[in-house]
């Protein structure tokens, strides 16, 4: 048995108002679509189980878990999710924000390493919202350039998203992270070898926000030194790496840079997370003193209001989440709703790109909620959840709540 039998091809049209155009790419267990508004005739990504992926209620709940959770906290450096709808045959889609330009690992490839300056001013707004997620009790587990995507606007200006928390652990309940355990085989290794710390690489099952912090150091020294931390031929020579410690210094390996910076780099690094960064607010700091950019202008955190995705979510599956709160911290940003597209273990998001031809990860635009509430049936106040063959509104639910250094040689 199938949990996807519709089959898609471009011209397809899914919850009754988006046309799918082409195909972006696909993950471990998803498919993204570029799809467009039939009516508002805006352009979204689409994304979805494979078709012909065997059932399976416990990879169900993971597909749909995330935009649930996730949907506690808002923040402008997140993609968002703006609908989930349903195919006939039953299986889910993800309603997301369509984005345009490359990820960071795309431009990382063609220039090599950032000057601090550019560095900051790309990379402050991403340590915000993953700290805005952690506010909310949501451990990210893996991020990676791969994962921060690069939007380019119409006005030319480049606004950084954070993609992709597939594999996102919701940490701030109990009921959730008990979830998450039983969403997960005993001992499976999730994320991606270079940017994984050494709990999450011995498959310790209590894996928080220090997972994050690391991740952020890892991607701090690759984009300001032009190499990864550590490296090997093949996983088990990075995994050895990593739980031996076997980084070099970032002071050594990049002198130019501020003492501060690789002060902080040091501290995220840090093999024993006992003594590692307990949280993203140092980066924060740290990084903030290096850009006159006004991606600082976050305030302190609020409770999230309840969710029109998480109404949807809650129409897929009938698995249910006590709501959850977010946790005050002032050098972050507005929370309010929040909601990732999720791919799963292997999933990824998916994006068009305008210069870079291979896809890498994508996002989604929806119609403003007063045009879906016209295209809602009529007697449906809620926003709908759809088939393929007949619009339907399904049952709501409850959302959770620095010394200068010596300039770098040329490039």
């Amino acid at each position: 048995m199938n949990i996807r039998s519709v089959e898609l091809q471009a011209g397809t049209v899914i919850g009754g108002r988006y046309e799918l155009e082409c195909l972006l790419g696909e993950g471990g267990m998803g498919a993204v679509w570029r799809g467009r508004h039939l009516i508002t005739k805006k352009h979204v990504a689409l994304k979805l189980l494979k078709q012909g992926f065997p059932a399976n209620e416990k990879l169900l709940k993971r597909f749909l878990r995330e935009a649930r959770a996730v949907s506690a906290v808002q923040h402008p450096n997140v993609v968002q999710v703006h609908d989930v709808i349903q195919l006939e045959d039953g299986a889910p889609a993800m309603v997301m924000d369509l984005l345009e330009g490359e990820d960071l690992a795309h431009k990382l490839a063609r220039v090599g390493r950032l000057e601090l300056d550019e560095f900051c001013r790309l990379l402050l707004p991403v340590v915000s919202a993953v700290g805005c997620a952690h506010a909310a009790g949501i451990v990210h587990r893996d991020l990676k350039p791969d994962n921060i995507m690069l939007h380019q606007q119409a006005d030319g200006s480049v606004v950084p998203k954070v993609l992709d928390f597939g594999i996102a652990k919701l940490s701030a309940s109990e009921g959730d992270a008990a979830s998450t355990a039983n969403l997960t085989q005993t001992g499976a290794v999730m994320g991606t070898a270079h940017y994984m710390p050494p709990e999450q690489v011995f498959g310790e099952k209590d894996v928080d926000q220090r997972a994050d912090v690391w991740a952020m150091g890892v991607i701090t020294y690759e984009c300001l030194a032009g190499r990864k931390p550590v490296d090997g031929d093949n996983f088990g020579q990075i995994f050895k790496a990593i739980a031996m410690g076997s980084i070099q210094p970032l002071r050594e390996v990049a002198p130019w840079l501020p003492d501060d910076v690789c002060e902080l780099v040091d501290h995220m690094l840090v093999s024993d997370r006992a003594n590692r960064c307990a949280d993203l607010r140092l980066a924060y700091e740290v990084l903030g003193r290096h850009t006159e950019a006004e991606a600082r202008s976050f305030g302190a955190f609020a409770p999230a209001p309840e969710s029109s995705v998480a109404q949807s979510v809650a129409g897929v599956t009938s698995d249910t989440r006590e709501p959850t709160s977010g946790r005050g911290w002032p050098p972050f940003g507005l929370a309010a709703g929040i909601l990732i597209a999720v791919a799963g273990a292997g999933g990824a998001f998916w994006y068009a790109s305008r210069s870079v031809p291979a896809p890498a990860s994508s996002a989604v635009v929806a119609p403003p909620p007063q045009i879906q509430e016209e295209m809602s049936p009529a007697a449906s106040p809620a926003p709908p959840l759809t088939s393929a063959a007949q619009p339907q509104v399904l049952p709501a639910e409850d959302a959770p709540a620095a010394s200068a250094a010596s300039a770098p040689p040329t490039k």
